[in-house]
């Protein structure tokens, strides 16, 4: 059990154990606000009387908070970047935003003729990189962005038609429904 304080009836504050007896540390009026409450009882939900529910959650609220985590999970996926083959070494790349603009700098000089660009693979020295080592960098972290925003815009279409017990399901690296991940295995196939 523990205590927590209402304000019409809903639970505002919960009493950490330092804080009893309420009476003594916060005075008499203060804890005729306060009522024993089981353990699972948390800010917000409501007493009757008798009895605390928690309170029904608003689906708008429910499938922006998952929009925001799925668009934080995305980011993060794409900014660690992707592992690169290359002529003489493999390798792994991350995609910050900085380094998607290098990386396009590089794969931009390659594509106006530069014989070989410098570039770095995580952790390595900066070296000069062929031409084909470039593209095939450029092409990697392409396929790697492409791959995350795809998937993160289904899984964002699945959220924005999910009920609030599908919403909770929901989540990064989960296995899209068949229709959605149909769409995506098309649109993935259509660029190559």
């Amino acid at each position: 059990m523990k205590t927590v304080r209402l304000q019409s009836n809903v639970v505002v504050e919960i009493i950490p154990d330092y804080a009893l007896p309420v009476a003594q540390w916060y005075g008499e009026a203060f804890s005729a606000q306060c009522v024993e409450a089981p353990d699972e009882v948390e800010q917000g939900w409501v007493y009757d009387g008798e009895n605390f529910t928690c309170p029904a959650l608003d689906l708008s609220a429910l499938r922006t908070a998952k929009l925001s985590e799925l668009s934080t999970a995305c980011n993060a996926a794409i900014v660690a970047g992707c592992d690169v083959t290359l002529s003489t070494t493999k390798g792994h790349i991350s995609l910050t935003d900085e380094d998607q603009i290098n990386l396009t700098t590089a794969v931009g000089a390659v594509n106006q003729g530069a014989e070989g660009y410098p570039y770095h693979l995580d952790g390595q020295l900066c070296a000069i990189y062929p031409a084909a080592d470039i593209i095939a960098m450029g092409e990697a972290a392409t396929a790697h962005k492409l791959y995350h925003t795809t998937y993160c815009n289904h899984l964002m279409a699945w959220a924005r038609r999910a009920t609030a017990d599908e919403l909770e399901g929901i989540a990064y690296g989960a296995e899209l429904p068949a229709d959605l991940a149909a769409n995506m295995e098309g649109i993935l196939n259509a660029v190559g």
